[in-house]
């Protein structure tokens, strides 16, 4: 637990792609985590992204990211 006073993380998010996503193709988006803040993170991170309709999830890839859980349109990473 931290502390009165302690430095804290600040994470931001982005969420990219190039060009136009197609009916039936494969197609990438990029998430970006990044840490503004001063302080440092504490044990794992988690990011729960909704899959815009009509898009299926295929893979994850990341040094250190994994898809934990999958609901509906819901990743957990």
């Amino acid at each position: 637990m931290r502390g009165p006073g302690e430095i804290l993380p600040d994470l931001a998010i982005d969420k990219s792609h190039t060009g136009n996503f197609t009916t039936g193709g494969a197609h990438t988006y990029l998430i970006t985590v990044r840490n503004v803040g001063n302080g440092a993170t504490l044990g794992p991170v988690t990011v729960v992204d909704a899959l815009p309709s009509g898009l299926s999830y295929v893979s994850v890839r990341g040094t250190g990211w994994s898809l934990s859980s999958k609901s509906g349109n819901n990743l957990t990473l």
